[in-house]
């Protein structure tokens, strides 16, 4: 009886001790200091009221000409249009909204049939620009126009997470054009012409223009409400493809 007394004595004896063990550990753990992340949070992008980007997007696309007397004469998937933005400026009053000012270099090339050629032809003093017949001997014709321009956009951009939709009016400088042709004559003999007098292009014009991206790939349309030339028809309409870092 008194081995069991002990042995009792010494197992509570161990449980005591085991037990105010366990609640100076637990006590000791809840009043430790907690310690702080060394890492940093990553800052979140803050949203500026004015931003600056250079060369911000790049679009080539196809004219489709409607118009009769110009859809017989021009081809429409040679006659292209290809352009980049310099740069852009824009106005952030809004998270998904903003308000773009940019300048772009413009390339636009207008391709006619085999039956025609740009062909400056006299006008007063000086040529204008014309598309003419070819001639019984002209056989393998070639012909082109090429216009260099700098626009100038002006766009609303609304934007929601990686969609954007923008839309606006565009001031078109032409400061270089040119046109030239090629053929062969029946004697197999080769001819290239090209026409460096001035072509009577209109110097100054207004287009207008929409676009529709998806991440960094999208697509544009633009109209031209007035003819560039005589040449050249009205109303004509872009369509293409483009690609933004924005």
């Amino acid at each position: 009886m008194k081995k069991i007394i002990m042995t009792s004595a010494a197992l509570f004896a161990a449980v005591s001790l085991f037990a105010q063990s366990s609640k100076d550990r637990l006590s000791e753990l809840e009043n430790a200091p907690v310690k702080e992340s060394k890492q940093a949070s990553k800052p979140q992008k803050e949203s500026k009221l004015l931003d600056f980007d250079i060369i911000s997007e790049i679009g080539y696309g196809w004219h489709f000409i409607k118009e009769d007397q110009f859809s017989s004469k021009l081809k429409g998937n040679k006659t292209s249009d290809f352009y980049f933005n310099v740069f852009e400026l824009s106005l952030n009053p809004l998270k998904w909204a903003s308000l773009t000012l940019g300048a772009n270099l413009e390339w636009a090339k207008y391709v006619p049939h085999s039956d025609y050629y740009f062909h400056g032809v006299p006008d007063g003093d000086s040529r204008k620009l014309d598309l003419t017949p070819i001639g019984a001997a002209m056989d393998d014709v070639y012909s082109k126009l090429s216009v260099f321009s700098i626009g100038v956009p002006l766009g609303l951009d609304m934007h929601f997470g990686s969609t954007r939709l923008r839309a606006g009016a565009e001031a078109n400088f032409r400061i270089k054009s040119g046109s030239e042709y090629s053929y062969e004559n029946p004697d197999g003999d080769k001819h290239s012409v090209k026409d460096s007098t001035p072509t009577g292009l209109k110097p100054f014009a207004v287009n207008y223009f929409a676009s529709l991206s998806l991440g960094f790939i999208g697509i544009y349309i633009k109209y031209y409400p007035e003819s560039i030339s005589p040449a050249i028809p009205m109303n004509c309409i872009t369509a293409g493809i483009l690609l933004n870092s924005r």
